[in-house]
């Protein structure tokens, strides 16, 4: 059970990291690309490790001998279960940077429509029904 912890970790954990870092390769630009696609089922998948993690380390610590055998799959040493907290903490906060940063990304995005429609000149219209029909404007390529 602690291997399949570890190992939910690590992978949610390498598959964040791309949230931040810029792909160096075709490979790993899609891995940065998705990242941030998934991020909510990452962060959901990491909190949820975490929550079982830090369960079985706070139960683990009673002396009731039943609840012993029934967490004896889940007890950690305290080193591993510090570790597996700190990247689980890692990967949860890596997890919510898309959706923090959403807000002044949309924000941006829609300044910069608005100057650019602003400060276009009035175009004329490009259709016309002289050049529907077929008498096109003879005008001189260059």
């Amino acid at each position: 059970m602690k291997q399949l912890f570890w190992l939910i970790a690590l992978i949610c954990s390498f598959l964040s990291l791309w949230i931040v870092l810029p792909g160096p390769n075709l490979f790993f630009l899609r891995l940065a690309v998705a990242a941030p696609e998934i991020s909510p089922l990452l962060g959901l998948i990491g909190g949820i490790v975490l929550f079982v993690v830090l369960l079985s380390s706070l139960n683990s610590d009673h002396s009731d001998s039943d609840r012993r055998k029934r967490l004896s799959l889940l007890s950690f040493d305290s080193n591993v279960v510090k570790s597996l907290i700190l990247l689980l903490l890692l990967t949860v906060s890596l997890c919510a940077l898309p959706s923090l940063q959403r807000p002044s990304a949309i924000a941006a995005a829609n300044q910069s429509m608005a100057n650019i429609f602003s400060q276009s000149k009035s175009v004329d219209a490009p259709f016309r029904w002289r050049t529907f029909f077929g008498a096109a404007e003879d005008k001189e390529v260059r």
